[in-house]
Order: C-alpha cells, then sequence, then structure tokens
C-alpha cells in the first residue's frame, strides 16, 4: 500500500488499489474503521487495441478473432481451470502433476495447446497483467496454484464481482494509517531497514542499517523473498532457504496515472478500461481512476512485464509521451494527449520491495523448495503475501499470511492449539461468488473438437446423399 496525496490528484494509490468481494480480511477492516468505498467505473465499453484498430466490448475478455477463436479461447480457460482444481491450496508441490508442471514454463504451455493467436493471447496476457512477467519466464504450476488461491482466471481478471470491484475513499493506505493509530506512532520504527538477525542467544537480536538495535523473543520477516537476501543470519540460514531467496525474482510494473480536465474516454463511450496488444504500446490495461466524485477525471495505465523494463530506460518525459499516445490511439481521442497532471511509480526502483506485485517462481522452484515458504527457521517467522494459502499478490493475502505467522508464534508460546494454526478455513464464512461459466462455455468444443463434428457432420451428409 502507498498512497500520495497532492493538490492536482487529490489522493492517488500507487500501490494496492483494489478489493475483491470475497476478501474478508481487508473487507473486516474497512468495516471495522468505517472506510467509504466506490466502485470502479466499467458503466460503458471497454476497448481493446491491436494493430492500429480499436474494438468494442462488454465481457471480461476482449474479443479477439471470430468463432474459432473465441473456442480456443474458451477451451484454454477450461483447461486451465481444470488444472489448477488438482493443485492444493496449501502444498501445491503435491498435486498429481505437479512435477511435470514445474518443469514446463506457461509459454511451453500455450505453445502445446493453443491452436490460434487468440489463444494464445488470452494466457499470456493474463499472466503479464496480473503477475507482472512474461509467461516463458514462470512456471505452469505456479501460476496455476498462484490463479487457484484467487478463486481463478475469471475472477483475477474480473471488475464487477471480481478482485477490481472495489477501491477505498482516500486510498488504500488509510488502513494501515488506522492500524498504526492502534498500535501507537511510537510504537512503529520506520526508515529503519533491517540488516542482521542474531538468534544465537536467548533472545532475538535485530540489527537496523542505522545501528540501532531490537531485543525480541520471536520475529516475523514480511519481505519479498529476494529481499530477504539483503539480511545477514545468525546462524546462517539452512541451506535450503538460503538458496529459495536467490531464486525467485519480483514482477516488473510500472503505474502511469493521467489527469484531465474532463473524462474524454466517457464522451467516446468507453470506461476506461481497456486491454491492448499492440507492439508499439507500451501500457498494457488502462482503468478509470477518477475520484469517486468524478471532480478529477483521470485514466492509469499499466505497463508490466517486459515493456516495463523498457520503459525503465526511458527518461520521465519519454514516458510520459509515449503513454499519452497510447491512450489516445487506445481511445481515439487527441484529448489524451492534454493531461493536466502526471503520476508514475516504477516499483523495480524501490529496492526494499524489488518490484510488484508478487514474485514469480521459475521452473523446479516450487516443487523444491516450496515445502520451506512458510516454515519457520528456530525463531524467525515468515509471512508476506506469496506466503498466503487466498488472494497471493493482494492485501488479502498479505493480512492472511501475518495471521498465520502470528498463529504460529502463539502456538510456540503454548496459547494456542496446533490445529488453530491455520486460518484458511474461517473464509467459510464468506461464499466465494465464483463467476461461473455459461452453459455454452462449458460445453463448447474445443478447436480439433469443433473441426471433429464438421468432419462427422460431413460425412453424415454424404452417406446420407447415397441413400
Amino acid at each position: 500500500m502507498y498512497t500520495i496525496k497532492n493538490t492536482k490528484a487529490k489522493y492517488v494509490d500507487l500501490g494496492a488499489a483494489y478489493v475483491g468481494p470475497t476478501q474478508k480480511r481487508v473487507w473486516k477492516l474497512i468495516n471495522e474503521f468505517g472506510l467509504e468505498t466506490f466502485s470502479t467505473n466499467e458503466k460503458e465499453d471497454l476497448a481493446y487495441y491491436e494493430k492500429g484498430q480499436s474494438r468494442r466490448f462488454k465481457t471480461i475478455f476482449p474479443p479477439v478473432g471470430g468463432l474459432i477463436s473465441w473456442l480456443d479461447m474458451n477451451n484454454m480457460i477450461r483447461q486451465f481451470e481444470k488444472m489448477g482444481a488438482q493443485v492444493p491450496l496449501d502444498s501445491p508441490w503435491n498435486a498429481p502433476k505437479a512435477k511435470e508442471w514445474d518443469r514446463m514454463t506457461v509459454q511451453q504451455f500455450i505453445d502445446r495447446h493453443a491452436w490460434t493467436r487468440a489463444g494464445k493471447y488470452l494466457i499470456s496476457d493474463s499472466i503479464r497483467l496480473n503477475n507482472t512477467i512474461g509467461p516463458h519466464e514462470v512456471s505452469l504450476l505456479y501460476i496455476l496454484w498462484h490463479y487457484r488461491t484467487v478463486e481463478g482466471i475469471h475472477m483475477i481478471n474480473a471488475t464487477e464481482g471480481g478482485a477490481q470491484e472495489t477501491k477505498i475513499v482516500g486510498g488504500t493506505q488509510t488502513i494501515t494509517n488506522r492500524l498504526s493509530e492502534q498500535i501507537g506512532h511510537d510504537n512503529i520504527v520506520l526508515g529503519n531497514p533491517v540488516v542482521h538477525i542474531d538468534q544465537t542467544g536467548s533472545d532475538v537480536v535485530i540489527t537496523a542499517l542505522g545501528g540501532s538495535q531490537f531485543v525480541c523473543q520471536q520475529v516475523i520477516v514480511t519481505a519479498p523473498l529476494s529481499i530477504q537476501a539483503k539480511i545477514s543470519f545468525a546462524p546462517p540460514l539452512p541451506p535450503a532457504r538460503n538458496q529459495l531467496i536467490q531464486r525467485v525474482p519480483m514482477g516488473s510494473v510500472m503505474k502511469a496515472f493521467l489527469y484531465y480536465d474532463t473524462p474524454f474516454w466517457k464522451e467516446k463511450g468507453f470506461c476506461g478500461s481497456s486491454n491492448v496488444n499492440d507492439k508499439d504500446c507500451l501500457i498494457t490495461f488502462t482503468m478509470d481512476n477518477s475520484s469517486p466524485d468524478g471532480s478529477v477525471p483521470a485514466i492509469v495505465a499499466f505497463i508490466v512485464a517486459e515493456n516495463a523494463r523498457k520503459a525503465a530506460l526511458m527518461t520521465k518525459e519519454q514516458r510520459q509521451n509515449h503513454v499519452m499516445q497510447d491512450l489516445s490511439k487506445v481511445f481515439n481521442s487527441k484529448k489524451a494527449l492534454e493531461p493536466t497532471h502526471y503520476e508514475e511509480m516504477d516499483w523495480s526502483t524501490e529496492q526494499y520491495s524489488g518490484g510488484c506485485y508478487l514474485l514469480a517462481m521459475p521452473t523446479g522452484v516450487l516443487t523444491s523448495f516450496g515445502p520451506i515458504l512458510r516454515k519457520p527457521v528456530d525463531r524467525v517467522y515468515f509471512a508476506g503475501t506469496e506466503t498466503a494459502t487466498q488472494w497471493v499478490g493482494y492485501m488479502e493475502g498479505a493480512i492472511q499470511a501475518g495471521e498465520r505467522a502470528a498463529r504460529q508464534i502463539l502456538h510456540v508460546r503454548g496459547k494456542l492449539s496446533e490445529d488453530m494454526i491455520d486460518n484458511s478455513r474461517e473464509d467459510l464464512e464468506v461464499k466465494p461468488k465464483r463467476l461461473e461459466m455459461s452453459f455454452l462455455e462449458r460445453h463448447a468444443p474445443s478447436v480439433p473438437g469443433f473441426f471433429g463434428i464438421l468432419s462427422v457432420a460431413g460425412l453424415g451428409a454424404a452417406l446420407y446423399s447415397k441413400l
């Protein structure tokens, strides 16, 4: 969570921004603090931009191609969901085909199963947007598990009824600000990155970069796995843990915010959301980022994966100009070239996150090192959204992981039974509002199946004509 405020933007979430309907832990805090929320706007048409052409649509996934393309896209979704259902939430390395899937990149899966450009685009785009990494860089097993934790490919990509449905008035950092008030500002030390954790004595001694020390009985580390390599441990971390934190890079993403006098996209009948599949564009996805009352019209554009690394080599002015040009093409309006204000955040420059939104596991990592992901090292416990079993990569996952680590400590202190450590069962209180597939989506044939049906039908017609 990272919300900044200024007179031109009022406030802007440079980090996490959205809350889905089944993220009960976030909603509990929202309700506890009496925070106001509002729905992300998708009342008007969405835009799909490809090869210099913009098309309107209203569905979760953009219209790429005709009937054959749709059949291929639909079959890829079904395959992904069917395979994901076989992956245990708390132990994906125990899936029946875990080793086979962990040896395969998502790109290899796409190349093997997709028949059309549309089928290839669907999964590739989803991985780039939601995992901020190329499909050739990440394990199929890891992605299947991640999508299972977020209740499926429909939920993670949807706005209404999905992961991007709601925003918090005043920004998401309002939650942490209210939590800090409860804890007490004097009990929170900022600007003191931890560089050493010593648990060789009776207490755990934590040393910060400036030399200050803190003493405790147990410690919870929530930094991303790759950032944990910046901390030295005494005694040293076990070999497997030390190897794990060297193998998990963070994703690459920039968020660019452009503010305007008027919401020009609405004047064109667009809601502000778009999927962009064009080699000449930097942006991959956009959403309306206007203030709740509409007084500050704005668009947020996501620059992800390879494009984020490309954009990092540009100046801020070059990036802004590129994004403006992209928006002008997508929404077919020169008004996109006239923003009144610009904000951006390149999460790869943040040295204590190393990127966003979450880590990406290459092939072989999850089956080799997954079992130690949440395993304590003596009195050092590990949390962070990547260690969750629900909504990995989201605020919800971070809260769940923090609660689980706290319960582990309460257990070793004799204040909680071992069977109470797993806190995922509490989510039974929230009935998942799964975005179910329609009858046609469930039963439509794959591309080979469709041509098989045509062949049988043609053969039948030929035989009938000879009777």
